[in-house]
C-alpha cells in the first residue's frame, strides 16, 4: 500500500470524506483481479463504496442513496487524480501507464486477455 499508485488513490479517496478512509491490504469478494495483474504485470486497487450491511448478491441487495453519492464524488475524484507512472513491475523496463484513459484501457485489457486465451 506504499506504491506511488496505492499513494495517490489514497490521496484521491481521502479528498473526499473528512473523516479518515479505512485501508485494507486485501479485502473479501472473489474478484479476478489475478487475471488483470498477471497478464498486464500491474498492481490493482479497488475502492469499494457499498455499505456494510448491503447483502450483496441476495435478493434484497441493497445501497443507501448516501453511499452512491459519495462514490460518486469519491470516483470522480479518483478518474481525475493525477496520472502516476512507474516501471517497478515491468519485466521488459518499458514505463507502465498506471492510468491511462478509460477507453485505452478497456480495449487494453480486452486486446491483452483475447491474445492470451
Amino acid at each position: 500500500m506504499d506504491l506511488p499508485l496505492s499513494l495517490a488513490v489514497i490521496e484521491a479517496v481521502q479528498s473526499t470524506s473528512a473523516e479518515p478512509i479505512v485501508k485494507l491490504p486485501t479485502s473479501g469478494g472473489s474478484l479476478p483481479l489475478s487475471i488483470i495483474t498477471e497478464n498486464l504485470r500491474t498492481v490493482t486497487i479497488t475502492v469499494p463504496i457499498a455499505n456494510y450491511d448491503n447483502n450483496q448478491h441476495a435478493e434484497n441487495e441493497n445501497i443507501r442513496l448516501q453511499n452512491l453519492w459519495d462514490g460518486i464524488e469519491t470516483f470522480a475524484a479518483v478518474m481525475t487524480m493525477k496520472s502516476v507512472i512507474s516501471n517497478q513491475y515491468s519485466e521488459d523496463q518499458e514505463e507502465v501507464p498506471w492510468l491511462v484513459p478509460m477507453d485505452s484501457s478497456r480495449s487494453l485489457i480486452r486486446d491483452k486477455l483475447i491474445a492470451d486465451y
